[in-house]
């Protein structure tokens, strides 16, 4: 392990803050940008975020109840300190790149996602602005989701990304 960083096979153990403000040091120090990664229920994901970093001045949020991913160009030309981006109701990749690219050096981003072993065999909602007539999206190849899952459990083993996962039992702080 990287510089004391806990991954997601903490097993029953509690998040442990230190974790997130070591990798949060590490990214300012570095003038990189930092990746948090939850991976579960959507509403674990989305309170563990709540919990976790709570209302950030200079956040942005896609997905859910907040901005659609199909408006995150919108947000291009601006600066965030975290972005939390919620793909639980579909991946957007263009929008995924945007919101990513708004995080400022030392920020974070904060990537909610399905249970990373089953996330690429769950149709995604975002392939039905992909498919066109008689092809069903809900049958459409998901390479990019596992592409992207394997790139996330690679980029875990860096000191600025850390990943979270429901199914290791993370007690997360009270908000």
């Amino acid at each position: 392990m990287h510089g004391g960083f806990h991954r997601a096979i903490i097993g029953m153990a509690p998040v442990p803050l230190s974790a997130i403000s070591d990798m949060l040091r590490h990214a300012s120090a570095c003038r990189h940008r930092a990746l948090l990664v939850l991976s579960g229920s959507a509403a674990w994901c989305r309170a563990s975020a709540v919990a976790l970093l709570g209302e950030v001045a200079g956040s942005v949020w896609i997905g859910h109840d907040s901005i659609p991913a199909g408006r995150a160009r919108q947000l291009l030309g601006t600066e965030h300190a975290v972005a939390m981006f919620d793909a639980h109701d579909g991946l957007h990749p263009d929008a995924l790149a945007a919101v990513a690219g708004t995080v400022v050096a030392g920020g974070a981003l904060l990537l909610l996602v399905p249970p990373l072993a089953s996330w690429p065999d769950v149709p995604d909602p975002d392939y039905e602005r992909l498919a066109s007539y008689p092809h069903d999206w809900r049958r459409l190849s998901r390479h990019f989701l596992v592409r992207l899952r394997d790139s996330l459990l690679q980029a875990a083993q860096e000191p600025c990304c850390l990943l979270l996962e429901e199914s290791a039992a993370h007690r997360l702080p009270a908000s």
